[in-house]
């Protein structure tokens, strides 16, 4: 029976301490935060791909053709800060975001890797600046101005008069990717209204070169 219990430990053991090397391994490892130029091309894969209709535009000016309107894609204002998450830890900064936190861990889709998740809320403690994707109707703004406009008198609908036909705002964590760096994970914020507005995460991959939406994981809706 020892000899039984001893065989039995000399098999256990090792396999407990390559498993624990390998949990070291993974928690040593830095999350992979995109870099500029891939964050700009992630960047415009999403803006050419989700449609942001926001809420329905004002009136038409006199004179103005609603066919025309109709046919032009929605601009967007981008924030030219990205959003930074609290990594479950509250920090009394005013910097980051509870929007995703532990607690979502056991909400995400499972086709989206937990690991990455992880990653994301650690390689997203800080924020970054936002390159400019090269597309037309990008307005770029800083989280600030926005912020004094939607709180001051007329909120948004002062920000529709601002910029007329657009569909709203649009904010984002720095994307992180996989150690191959061929996939990435990125949080989307869409604000268009007091009560119009999705926060999802994209799960993304590269093939030869360019970027594509695999997943799609909506954490909030108002």
């Amino acid at each position: 029976m020892l000899f039984g219990l001893l065989a039995a430990v000399w098999l256990v053991v090792p396999i407990a301490i390559s498993t624990c090397q390998e949990d070291v391994q993974v928690a040593a490892d830095p999350p992979l935060v995109a870099s500029d130029d891939e964050q700009r091309a992630i960047l415009h894969v999403l803006i050419e791909t989700i449609n942001f209709d926001g809420e329905p535009p004002p009136p038409p000016s006199p004179g103005e053709e609603r066919e025309v309107r109709a046919k032009v894609r929605k601009p967007v204002v981008l924030l030219d800060k990205s959003i930074a998450l609290c990594a479950g830890a509250a920090r009394g900064d005013g910097e980051c975001s509870t929007e995703i936190d532990e607690s979502s861990l056991s909400l995400v889709d499972s086709r989206i890797p937990k690991q990455m998740v992880r990653e994301h809320l650690v390689g997203s403690i800080n924020r970054y600046s936002t390159p400019k994707p090269e597309l037309v109707g990008v307005v770029m703004e800083a989280p600030k101005h926005i912020e004094e406009i939607l709180a001051g008198e007329g909120g948004w609908g002062r920000f529709h008069q601002m910029y007329p036909l657009s569909a709203g705002t649009v904010s984002t964590t720095r994307a992180v990717l996989s150690q191959d760096r061929m996939q990435a994970l990125i949080y989307v914020a869409h604000g268009c209204g007091q009560l119009c507005g999705t926060g999802s995460l994209y799960y993304m991959s590269r093939a030869n070169g360019s970027w594509k939406i695999e997943h799609r994981f909506q954490l909030r809706a108002s």
